[in-house]
Formats: C-alpha cells, structure tokens, sequence
C-alpha cells in the first residue's frame, strides 16, 4: 500500500503518486475465462490465404480493438492459433498487425505501426505465437489483428476468439452476453467490419490477440473546495490517470463491469465499484469515481468535529493469466487523505437558526437540501443567475429533495431563511 504522507488540511494541494506498468494486457483472454469458467476453450476463427478465395468480402482476418485512455508503450504481439486439420501443410506462418483505431465501433485506420509473421504448428491444442518489436508509442485507440500468411492457398489456421454475444442475443445463455463491439473482421478485399452478427444473428466474437504495453497508473485526488463549515457540502474527485478506472486495463474494474461467473452463476460479492471506495470519517462511504458528502454535525459539539477522508484506488495491473477478483495476480493498492475540520463559526458567532447542505453538488435531475432547526417559518428558494425564483419550497424539514430535472444547466443559488437569517449556497446544475 502507498500512503500519500500524512492526512492533509484543506488548504494543502492534493498529492499524487505514479505506478509503471509493463505486462502483457490479455483483456479478451481474461474477460472470456471469467465469463466461462469451467475450461470452455476457446472457439475458432478459420484464416486462409488471400489466393484461396474466389469472393473479396470473406473474411480471412480476425482482431480485437483496445481502447485507450491515455499513451501506451507497445512493445510486442501476442495471440492464440493452430493450423487447421485440413491444412497442407503442418507449420503454417501466420500475420500479425498493430493499427490505429478510429470510428464507432472501433476499427483499423492507415497503414500498419507494425507486423511481423510466425510459424504455428500443430492442429488439437492452440498455441500461444507471438513476438516482440521495437517500442511504439501509440495514444487513442488501436487494434490488433491476425491472418494465415501462407503462400500456399491449401493452408488453414484457426485463430482463437472469444464466445461473446451481443447483451440482445437470444440464444446466448446469460455467461455469453458480454460482446461490446470491439471485435473486428478483416475481407479479402481489405475492408473492415464490426465482427457483431458477421458469424450469426446475435453474435458478437473478439479475437484473443494481445499487445505488450507500457504505461502509467497515475494515482490522485483533491477536494472541490479549500474550505468546509458547517453550511455547506463537502465535494471530492477522483484525478487519477483513465488507466485505473479502464477495464482493459485494471483487472479490479474488469471483474467490476463482468461479474465472473462460478459454475453458470454470478459471483454476488462483486461491490458495486470496488476500484474507488472513499470513507468519509464519520462511519459513511461511498463508491465512484467522484463524490459529494455532507458533514451533519451537532450544533452542541464543541470544539468542531474533524473527520478524515480516505479514498482507496484498487490498482490491479497483472494481466496476464486467468483472474479472479478474490486472487489477483498483483495488486497495488493507493490511498490519498484529507482532514476535513467541520467548523461552527456560523452557529457561534452568526447566531444563524439555519445550517444548510447540498447533495449532491453539481446535480442533474434533482437536489436533497439538509436544513437543520428549520422552523415552521423556514423556507427554501432555489434563485438562478438572474436572481429570479425557479423553486419554492414551504414546510421544511430536515430533508428535502428538489426536483430540478426542468432547470437548465448552469449556476443557480439556494436561499435558505426564516424571516431573521438567511443562508446561501452556490448550486451548479449539469445535465
């Protein structure tokens, strides 16, 4: 575990913390083991060679596109193959290609970053062919794909892929259901094609071929605001690099997203997001990536509580062999801290009747008010940036939500009085 130094004050700049990692990203290969636990192997795709075909929309490549949330370092190819048991001959050379990315769904664009071919052998078990080559960084998307690169139109290899159907399928069982379109399919003719429904209605495979990467797990986080009383929300978020909350990338948010299957039936002790769990101190948590907490302290506590905040990012990076979310290959694991000391400036000095939170802040659809001593007098107005009245609401207590589901994104303000004192607070409304 990284610790970033002691707990901070509020007015101390978040600190963050770097992980490099280096591995081979098997994202199709662990997503279909954890979805089909039970050695279900692995389907094939058939390659031949370009000559072998009279038609040019058949297909004679299969790949997968990765995405990517920031720049990765490639450095090798890697995937699952053997030759056909009708093949000519018993070592047959095989293709692989590194593209960029582009469009929805994922596909190839331009020509090659990087291609090299191998030999595989032998027809009942498939064989893990790859190979190195020289570093290429590559930032956005890309995919990479494979083909029989025979000379001899006799030749025929399988390429291993995933057994994955679209989330629609009616024929799948419910372990099948995790196609996402990243599958892609290449023609004699050179083009490029989503692999959903090429191999039947519902079908949505993925070519398990891999890259090995390099790239940065940049661990942060800091507070909306430099300061807290008792008036107001508190807002955290999440700074941390795209690779840690990435399924292809942190085994933790893969088993997140495809709940593993144990003998045909999903694992119930998958947490809701157990990548960022946050603890606000004061016997709450919460889970996401980015969250707002209200400090509801007793206006007769003295001195003010202080409570410390401690978001917890589960960084698994090992991807290379079958996991589970209870055996991780690695794991490191980052921690970042705030003391938040709640004040009661506005109870002592101001005399106010009325302490007020906003939850969450910035809100969409709607907006929960905490008032404290609220009285039958106590009224919440919700004003927008013209100072006109959008929201009206009598009776309060100490709970209210509004509906703002009808407001129009923007800055707007939240008054709180009864009569003798008044309260405001900033509301930023986003769709």
């Amino acid at each position: 575990m990284s610790t970033f130094g002691a707990p901070q004050r509020m007015d101390q700049a978040a600190k963050s913390t770097s992980t490099a990692v280096t591995d081979e990203l098997w994202y199709f290969y662990n997503k279909h083991n954890l979805r089909n636990p039970n050695n279900f192997g692995y389907p094939g795709v058939y390659s031949q060679p370009v000559g072998s075909y009279s038609a040019t929309n058949l297909v004679c490549k299969m790949g997968s596109a990765y995405e990517n949330p920031g720049t990765v370092i490639i450095s090798g190819m890697w995937g699952f193959a053997l030759t056909h048991s009708a093949s000519a001959s018993p070592t047959v050379p095989v293709a692989f290609f590194l593209y960029n990315a582009a469009g929805s769904p994922l596909l190839p664009t331009g020509s090659p970053l990087a291609s090299f071919t191998v030999n595989v052998s032998g027809s009942s078990l498939y064989s893990e062919i790859g190979n190195t080559i020289t570093s290429i960084p590559v930032t956005g998307p890309y995919a990479l794909i494979m083909q029989c690169a025979s000379t001899n139109t006799l030749d025929k290899i399988t390429l291993a892929i995933t057994n994955a159907k679209t989330a629609t399928s009616t024929s799948a069982p419910a372990n099948e259901k995790f196609g996402e379109r990243l599958g892609i399919v290449g023609t004699v003719g050179g083009g490029w094609f989503s692999s959903t429904d090429v191999f039947g209605a519902g079908s949505d495979y993925e070519g398990i071929v891999t890259p090995d990467v390099a790239y940065s797990f940049s661990v942060a986080a800091a507070p909306f605001t430099n300061t807290i009383c008792n008036t107001s929300s508190m807002g955290y978020f999440n700074t941390s690099s795209g690779f840690v909350d990435h399924r292809q990338y942190n085994v933790n948010k893969l088993c997140v997203t495809w709940a593993p299957f144990i003998n045909t039936t999903l694992l119930t002790s998958i947490a809701p997001d157990s990548v960022f769990t946050w603890n606000f101190g004061d016997n709450t948590t919460a889970n996401g990536k980015t969250v707002t907490h209200f400090y509801n302290p007793s206006a007769a506590q003295a001195p003010p509580p202080s409570y410390t905040a401690a978001l917890n990012d589960n960084v698994i990076g090992k991807l290379k062999s079958q996991v589970t979310p209870t055996a991780p290959s690695q794991a490191e694991t980052a921690m970042w801290t705030v003391t938040v000391t709640v004040c009661n400036v506005g109870l002592t000095e101001n005399n106010l009747t009325t302490q007020v939170g906003l939850y969450p802040n910035p809100a969409s659809d709607k907006v929960t008010v905490f008032v404290n001593n609220a009285t039958a007098e106590t009224q919440i107005l919700v004003l927008n940036a013209l100072g006109q009245v959008v929201l009206t609401r009598n009776n309060v207590t100490e709970k209210n939500e509004l509906n703002t589901d009808s407001l129009p994104k923007g800055v707007y303000f939240v008054r709180v009085g009864n009569g003798k004192n008044v309260t405001t607070n900033k509301l930023i409304i986003s769709k």
